[in-house]
């Protein structure tokens, strides 16, 4: 677990990585080896490098490819390879990458999955983390953004009153810090509180997935 928080992006993105590598790798040594001239117009130039020349480059962009991300080795250790191959799998049968001729075009399907996964997978550890009186407070400064801080405190009060032994360990400090260093909300140069990109968006995920804003604390 430990290992799981170290990682900046969930490990279902480390699959799209995996993916990327093993559709790209072999493509781009064959097109190292395959090139002997260079056209342009009339003018026709023989590459100059030798076989020999042409293999250490090739084995040399291997080795950049597959050069190990420290953090990526960690998180693979963790399963086996019968669960990375059939995660593999699915990604590759929705992003329906066999579909697609164009390895450009494969590595933005992949980027486009993975960001959507990893927006997917923060929102729902988000959700997981977040208190029902600080989704309140989030639905609140989406419709008035001229509340300061304090004027928000009333959410956290409220919730205090409903649960006095929880909220007597955690302050309103650190109750209201965590939806600004979530990037959530914002505190602008007037003292008002505004709601970020972010937190519009999330407010978004939770209408659409069909989670509600009623949650304890």
């Amino acid at each position: 677990m430990e290992i799981l928080k170290i990682l900046a992006w969930p490990i279902a993105v480390i699959i799209i990585v995996i993916v990327i590598v093993l559709i790209l790798k072999k493509s781009f040594q064959d097109l190292l080896t395959r090139i002997t001239k260079l056209k342009y117009g009339d003018t026709i130039a023989e590459v100059s490098q030798t076989r020999q020349e042409t293999k250490e480059k090739s084995l040399l962009a291997q080795n950049q490819v597959d050069k190990p991300n420290e953090n990526i080795e960690k998180a693979l250790g963790i399963f086996s390879v019968p669960t990375l191959e059939r995660a593999k799998n699915v990604v590759e049968d929705e992003a329906k990458i066999n579909e697609i001729v164009e390895d450009s075009k494969k590595v933005e399907t992949l980027t486009k999955y993975a960001e959507a996964l990893y927006l997917i997978l923060s929102f729902e550890r988000l959700y997981n983390n977040i208190f029902g009186s600080q989704l309140y407070i989030l639905d609140f400064v989406n419709t008035n953004n001229t509340q300061s801080k304090d004027d928000l405190k009333i959410f956290y009060d409220g919730a205090k009153d409903k649960y006095p032994d929880f909220f007597d360990a955690y302050s309103y400090d650190d109750y209201f810090n965590f939806l600004v260093s979530h990037d959530l909300i914002i505190i602008n140069t007037d003292e008002t509180c505004g709601i970020t990109w972010l937190g519009r968006d999330f407010l978004k995920y939770l209408i659409e997935t069909g989670k509600s804003i009623n949650k304890r604390f």
